[in-house]
């Protein structure tokens, strides 16, 4: 995923003409039902000047962004991109920024509480009381071993500029015992 997104998707002519630089944040969902991971990107890119508006030909509509991804990942069907423009509000664009980059898994996504299944069916409660226990040590272990050493957060460009100039040298404080 990694390899397809520094590798290919940065290098097509689309990105080069449109793109300035991007913060890049991986984050890894975990579905208790499906038994699945859901490793993804969350991304922060500073597009050119001239990006806005549409009309001028380096605007990438939303199915552009997903068939460019599907195509760099080699995938035989299409990713799910959502894109967003992010607006000036009265507290800048702070919040936006911080659901970027905040985390990269979601300690509740990888413990189970059983306090908090409640309000799920009976057959989910039950589902969870057998497996809660061996699951979450499974799960842990799992994000353990695949993102140990792993870069998690990456700034390119322009943010890697800003990162240098406001002397940034080391990692978000709550990634350092995850890296």
């Amino acid at each position: 995923m990694t390899f397809a997104f520094s590798k290919k998707l940065t290098r097509y002519k689309q990105w080069k003409n449109a793109i300035h630089g991007y913060i890049k944040a991986f984050e890894v969902t975990y579905n208790w039902e499906t038994e699945e991971y859901h490793p993804h990107f969350h991304l922060i890119l500073a597009v050119k000047p001239e990006y806005f508006p549409r009309k001028n030909g380096l605007y990438i509509l939303q199915d552009e962004w997903c068939k460019m991804w599907g195509k760099a990942l080699n995938a035989d069907y299409k990713p799910v991109c959502y894109i967003q423009e992010l607006k000036e509000s009265e507290k800048g664009r702070g919040k936006e920024v911080a659901e970027v980059t905040k985390y990269v898994i979601k300690p509740s996504n990888c413990i189970t509480d059983l306090i908090n299944i409640k309000h799920q069916s009976q057959e989910l409660q039950d589902f969870f009381k057998t497996k809660t226990d061996k699951i979450s040590e499974d799960v842990i272990k799992t994000l353990d071993y695949t993102l140990k050493n792993r870069k998690l957060m990456v700034y390119s460009g322009v943010f890697r500029e800003i990162k240098r100039q406001l002397n940034i040298n080391r990692p978000v404080p709550i990634l350092d015992n995850l890296a």
